[in-house]
C-alpha cells in the first residue's frame, strides 16, 4: 500500500494594503529591470518550504509565474485553480487498506499555518502575511484497495496583518 497525504489551497485574495513590493524597493536590483509592483509569492508551511515555482498563484501571468499585485491597497482574487504541497508524512504498507485497519481511522491536523512571502531574487524576501487555520480532522474511508479522505476546506482562523485569505485542506489516499 502506498499513500499521501497533500496539503491544498486556493479561494486566494487580498483585502488588505500589500507593501511588499513598492517603488522604492526597486533600487535594490539596479542594474536589472524589475517588474515593481508585480511578485511571486511563495508559501513556507507544516507540508514544505518557500520555492520559485507558483506555490501562491497570483492573477497576473508574468516571467513564467501568476503574480500579485504587491504594491495595493486594492483588493485582489486569483482563480488560476487549487494549489497541492506533498506532506512530509505518508503510510506505507503491504496489506490493502481494508486489511490494514485503515478504514474510518481519524487524522487529526493542528498547528497548521502558511507564512507567504514576496519572493525575490535579488535581495531577501519580504513578508506578506502569516495565516493560520484550526484543528480539523480528515477521515480516511475504504473500499477494497483504495483509500481516499477529504478534510472539505477550511478558512483560516486568524492571518497576521490581516490583509489576504486562502482556504486550505487536507487530501488523503492510499492504495
Amino acid at each position: 500500500m502506498h499513500s499521501g497525504p497533500l496539503l491544498a489551497e486556493h479561494n486566494r485574495y487580498t483585502f488588505g494594503t500589500i507593501a511588499a513590493e513598492c517603488q522604492g524597493d526597486l533600487a535594490t536590483c539596479f542594474p536589472i529591470e524589475h517588474s515593481v509592483p508585480w511578485g511571486n509569492w511563495g508559501v513556507n508551511s507544516n507540508a514544505g518550504n518557500k520555492s520559485d515555482s507558483n506555490q501562491f498563484w497570483g492573477y497576473q501571468y508574468i516571467d513564467g509565474n501568476y503574480q500579485w499585485d504587491s504594491c495595493t491597497s486594492s483588493p485582489q482574487s486569483s482563480n488560476q485553480g487549487t494549489q497541492r504541497y506533498a506532506f512530509h508524512r505518508g503510510l506505507v504498507s503491504d496489506e490493502p487498506c481494508e486489511n490494514a485497519g485503515l478504514n474510518g481511522v481519524t487524522f487529526t491536523y493542528t498547528g497548521q499555518f502558511m507564512d507567504i512571502d514576496e519572493l525575490d531574487w535579488c535581495d531577501e524576501d519580504e513578508d506578506v502575511a502569516t495565516a493560520y487555520y484550526p484543528s480539523f480532522n480528515t477521515v480516511l474511508w475504504c473500499s477494497g484497495s483504495t483509500c481516499y479522505g477529504d478534510s472539505g476546506w477550511i478558512s483560516p482562523s486568524s492571518v497576521s496583518p490581516n490583509v489576504l485569505s486562502a482556504d486550505i485542506k487536507v487530501i488523503m489516499w492510499a492504495f
